[in-house]
């Protein structure tokens, strides 16, 4: 996981999306030498894998 500046990724918040979202990277915001922020791929979910969910659990009748 590559770590970033809060002033890079500010800077070039687009392109830091960018490489999320087709390069499947992630990174580590650092300020002032903290890590405060992880940007990375949100996990896909599909409709059978919603239903499988779904099923497994059964309503609350509350």
């Amino acid at each position: 996981m590559k770590e970033i500046s809060a002033t890079e990724a500010a800077r070039g918040f687009s392109d830091i999306l960018d490489a999320v979202e087709h390069r499947r990277q992630s990174f580590v915001v650092v300020r002032g030498g903290h890590a405060v922020a992880r940007l990375e791929p949100v996990a896909a979910v599909d409709g059978k894998a919603l239903k499988t969910l779904l099923a497994k659990h059964k309503p609350d009748r509350a």
